[in-house]
């Protein structure tokens, strides 16, 4: 059982294929099976300006586009086969994962995503669910003895911490004088 709250897009969905069952949260973002690259290049920049850079490989495709070489139609040309050859391959493992797929896999495998409840009109999704929810519904056939949620600090946890408190500031001086939204209900 794979349990999919927020996202499984691109390689999450990649990982999230080869469960036996895959259950979404119904807002969840799904899909985007596809691949992309996007590589600016500073050639021109550089050349107006005097500025050699260089750079070296060993094989002749070794670096194809970069940012800071010549590209070449070839090296455009051998980049974009390469993106075909993985988005090819990302195919045939969502195809393998979920074999209910494997005769519409050009329908969704078009780098689109979807809302869980569309994703599960696709196929990609299972069962609309939270992972609560799942939790929740094999309580009776299993003992949960405790879940524990733990959140690993990385060295900018202290930087996103103040960035939230200034954010929340911000938002509370400019949102004085709007009123605010009223939700949705949803059936």
């Amino acid at each position: 059982i794979v349990c999919v709250d927020t996202v499984a897009a691109s390689g999450g969905y990649m990982m999230a294929s080869v469960g036996d069952t895959v259950c979404a949260a119904p807002f969840a973002i799904i899909g985007s099976i596809g691949v992309i690259t996007q590589i600016p290049n500073f050639q021109r920049f550089l050349n107006k300006h005097d500025i050699d850079a260089f750079v070296f490989t060993a094989g002749k495709h070794k670096r194809t586009v970069d940012v800071i070489g010549d590209v070449t139609e070839e090296g455009k040309d051998k980049l974009k086969s390469e993106l075909e050859d993985m988005h090819r391959a990302f195919k045939d493992h969502v195809a393998l994962a979920r074999p209910k797929l494997k005769d519409r896999i050009e329908e969704v495998a078009t780098g689109e995503y979807w809302v869980a409840v569309q994703a599960k009109e696709l196929g990609l999704v299972d069962e609309i669910m939270t992972s609560d929810e799942y939790l929740e519904s094999i309580c009776s056939e299993n003992e949960i003895l405790e879940i524990i949620e733990r959140k690993r600090k990385t060295p900018w946890s202290g930087f996103h911490a103040a960035a939230r408190a200034v954010k929340s500031a911000v938002d509370g001086v400019t949102t004085k004088h709007v009123q605010s939204p009223h939700p949705m209900a949803v059936a």
